[in-house]
């Protein structure tokens, strides 16, 4: 892999090829594979350690807490520059205060005109869509240049892994079906689940969300990536071939190795955790525990991250590179169960001995 290193005004890091384009280019340019990592360091022969209270300081900081918030509300630009450093927005059907994918832009920004981010993340149109919907921690909306990064669990999931076990058992036993599913989208255009079911088919199989058959192929046709949600109606997805959502400029990117994939996604998530344990940053994104090792090692040997200790943790810390260590970190937020802050619940409990 090159060891060429770049950084981008937003101060997330990208990757580039090693090539002759000048660093600041890569924000605006295709994410290529392999993939590039930080580039060398010098040797750290200590192991640095860090005070509880130091740690929570960088994680809030990473997670863009403690930022001057501007007295107006934030415009799309701010939004989307914040889901760009946050990397994902979990989504959830709960809807107690708010549905969930509001509250971390509010935590973080203040108050701004949630018809903005319905606008640009529920109803995009071809000219504007920035973000795309898929299993990024759980179910996310995801910034377009993420998809080559993810291609991996949709190869798994086409193979029978990775997916729940009804939907990757009704993928196995009811090809003829999705085959029908797909040619139906392709040919009538996009499709909610209530449209999709067939007269009589009746209720679900029972179980946390009673799924028909008919929603049951249409999540396996997403978990696989043929199928993407092109816009949501109220809160319900609008199922539509993901050739005709993604962008032709986006489908065409080469996909990386799995290897250099999860790289690169371990990789944003030590940015945006700034400090975490081996476990954090394999649930940021949900990755696989087989060959992670590998990846962290990737990650410490290029200087992306840094191996510290944590005082009171019983596993090895790893500090992101470039990680703000604000002095004073003065913070009041409300949160979602959901918020990145606390959504891997070992993580909360350790970090602020919350559960």
């Amino acid at each position: 892999m090159s060891d060429q290193f770049c950084a981008n005004v937003t101060g997330g890091r990208r990757f580039c090829d090693g090539g002759s384009r000048a660093c600041d280019t890569c924000f605006d340019t295709p994410l290529p594979a392999p993939y590039a990592l930080c580039g060398p360091t010098a040797q750290i022969m200590t192991t640095q350690t860090l005070s509880i209270a130091a740690a929570r300081r960088i994680a809030l900081a990473a997670q863009r807490f403690g930022e001057r918030r501007t007295t107006s509300a934030a415009n799309w630009g701010v939004l989307r520059r914040m889901i760009e450093r946050l990397h994902l927005l979990q989504i959830d059907s709960v809807n107690v205060c708010v549905r969930s994918h509001y509250m971390p832009l509010f935590s973080r920004l203040g108050p701004y005109d949630c018809a903005r981010l319905d606008k640009a993340l529920l109803t995009p149109t071809p000219r504007t869509r920035s973000h795309f919907e898929y299993w990024g921690h759980e179910a996310s909306f995801l910034p377009l240049d993420r998809h080559p990064l993810l291609r991996w669990r949709m190869a798994d999931a086409a193979a029978g892994l990775g997916l729940w076990r009804a939907v990757a058992t009704f993928g196995r036993d009811h090809k003829p079906l999705l085959k029908e599913m797909t040619e139906r989208i392709r040919h009538d255009g996009p499709l909610a689940t209530r449209d999709a079911s067939p007269e009589g088919e009746g209720k679900g199989r029972g179980g946390l969300w009673d799924w028909k058959g008919s929603k049951l192929a249409l999540e396996y046709l997403f978990w696989t990536g043929v199928l993407t949600t092109t816009r949501r109606r109220g809160f319900e997805r609008i199922y539509d071939l993901s050739e005709r959502v993604i962008p032709a400029e986006i489908l065409s990117r080469p996909t990386p190795s799995r290897e250099d994939a999860h790289i690169a996604l371990t990789q944003m998530a030590a940015e945006a955790y700034g400090i975490a344990t081996a476990a954090d940053l394999r649930d940021y994104f949900r990755l696989p525990a087989k060959g992670f090792d590998a990846t962290l090692d990737a990650l410490v040997s290029a200087g992306c991250v840094e191996e510290v200790r944590v005082e009171g943790w019983d596993k090895p810390a790893y500090l992101a590179r470039d990680a703000r260590r604000p002095r004073r970190m003065d913070v009041d937020a409300l949160l979602t169960p959901f918020d990145p802050v606390v959504w891997f619940r070992p993580r909360a409990s350790r970090l602020f001995e919350f559960d």
